[in-house]
């Protein structure tokens, strides 16, 4: 995958065929390159939750800068989207709350930065850009292109959030769903018209 070349939406696949298909090395970030992405997303599935969190950071930082989509956003966003319902990711973190409910950190940090990072690239954004500096924004902007083309397959992985048993997990979920997403969306009466199913990559 070069500069010009962005994952292809389509049906959501597995993670490790993200991490291990994508040339990290040439897609920019916040700060450089890609390259150390790999190793920092496949940690957010250890078993071992200061693992989690620490990859968290190292993740997702490289590529939460400034409301920007950069060229490794997509295939970022799309590997979230892939581990959302890894059974380490949907499991409760250690520890639970003060009124005694189990706490699912990691799913909840995950569903925030993809509804944040839509928000970044939804239409009302997009025309604020626009007013700014032209209606070719678009044009001159494939990452951001890439990502708003991506959207139906990362609501597909989010939506079935949107009943979670955790209020908060539930609550993450929904805040994700307005204009963030609606605008790549045809809906029948029982839900998005091409529902996706991530392949598990565990």
């Amino acid at each position: 995958m070069t500069h010009s070349e962005q994952p292809h939406p389509g049906p959501l696949l597995s993670c490790r065929a993200l991490l291990n298909g994508t040339d990290w090395t040439a897609l920019a970030t916040a700060g450089g390159t890609g390259e150390s992405l790999p190793a920092a997303l496949a940690l957010l599935t250890s078993p071992d939750p200061l693992v989690r969190r620490s990859a968290l950071r190292d993740a997702l930082g490289p590529v939460t800068h400034q409301n920007t989509v950069y060229e490794a956003t997509v295939p970022v966003a799309l590997h979230v989207a892939a581990i959302l319902d890894h059974p380490v990711v949907t499991a409760s973190d250690p520890g639970h709350r003060a009124d005694g409910r189990p706490a699912h950190l990691t799913l909840v940090h995950l569903l925030k930065w993809l509804g944040d990072t839509a928000y970044d690239a939804d239409d009302a954004c997009v025309a604020l850009e626009e007013r700014l500096y032209g209606p070719g924004y678009l044009d001159d902007h494939a990452a951001m292109r890439a990502f708003r083309d991506a959207r139906p397959v990362m609501f597909s992985a989010v939506r079935k959030f949107l009943d979670h048993g955790d209020p908060d997990v539930r609550h993450t979920a929904l805040l994700s769903r307005p204009s963030r997403w609606w605008s790549t969306l045809r809906w029948s009466r029982t839900g998005p018209l091409w529902p996706i199913t991530p392949a598990p990559c565990w």
